[in-house]
């Protein structure tokens, strides 16, 4: 009879991510287990990108007693002292130092015209993903955004791909894609991408599914050595408040999680010094070094 491992992560996606590469290394070195993946309704697609995962169920029926468990890694508070998923694997019983699982998703073929168009071009593909949803601390301002787009002044090889949720701002010139894909249809975009360029989300770990897409992350509020791969050009800029872990909901539930750095901030548009100080010069640059635009 398999042994049957109950894997609960109810969110985010950039989480869900990284639990199912350990599931999956887990998976190798017991490959009799039955893995069943509890998650939010939200993300029930997720859990399935894996071959790991025997079954997934709704968070709501994760009916275990959890009094004695152990928090390995703390959080918020404090700087990890290893990356996000060496605690995620010491949860499931895997004593790894290495982080870089990695594996192979499985798509399901999609229905979507605006997925499948992209994906039969044969223009190279460059997704960009401007908004983490978690924090505005995560995010670069959008006009620096747009000057990068600005920047690529011929693109008859590539296709620039905004990718997002629904309600996030939209840059020009560019093919958006925000709101029109689900989380499971943009990390396809992002596996059949040339390149990707972003913030610490969802979308900075999609990279790390094999095969590696090359990307450039930009960090702020967080940090590329908890949360980010050797493979991608981690443009962070610390300071002696990094990684601060400052929370999207300040406004409200967490008046602490407000930045003390950021004296001209409103809610909608956060200033905060440690992406203000990354400039366009220094991430186009980074792109030039990647592509080139007769590539």
């Amino acid at each position: 009879m398999p042994e049957i491992i109950h894997v609960n992560r109810p969110g985010a996606a950039g989480d869900i991510i990284m639990t199912l590469q350990v599931v999956e290394k887990y998976k190798k070195l017991h490959p009799n287990t039955k893995v069943i993946y509890y998650c939010d309704p939200f993300y029930k697609d997720l859990p399935c990108l894996s071959s790991a995962v025997s079954e997934v169920k709704p968070s709501s029926e994760f009916d275990f007693n959890l009094s004695n468990s152990v928090n390995f890694y703390g959080y918020r508070g404090y700087p990890l002292l290893h990356h996000l998923m060496y605690f995620f694997g010491k949860e499931i019983g895997i004593d790894d130092t290495c982080y870089s699982y990695g594996f192979n998703p499985i798509f399901t073929p999609s229905s979507n015209p605006i997925l499948n168009s992209l994906l039969l071009s044969e223009k190279k593909i460059i997704t960009l993903h401007c908004t983490a949803g978690w924090s505005p601390y995560k995010n670069w301002p959008m006009s620096k955004w747009q000057e990068i787009v600005n920047r690529f002044t011929n693109l008859d090889n590539f296709t620039l791909v905004q990718i997002g949720a629904k309600g996030d701002s939209v840059l020009t010139g560019v093919t958006s894609t925000v709101g029109k894909l689900t989380i499971s249809e943009s990390i396809e975009l992002i596996k059949a991408a040339y390149l990707h360029l972003g913030v610490d989300s969802f979308s900075n770990h999609a990279t790390a599914l094999f095969p590696y897409t090359q990307g450039i992350i930009l960090w702020g509020s967080t940090s590329p050595l908890e949360f980010g791969y050797g493979h991608n050009v981690n443009m962070w800029k610390p300071l002696k408040c990094s990684p601060c872990h400052k929370q999207y909901d300040w406004k409200t539930l967490n008046p602490d999680s407000k930045c003390l750095l950021d004296k001209l901030q409103s809610y909608d548009n956060p200033l905060h010094p440690c992406m203000l100080n990354i400039t366009v010069d220094e991430v186009f640059a980074e792109i030039s070094k990647l592509i080139t635009l007769d590539d």
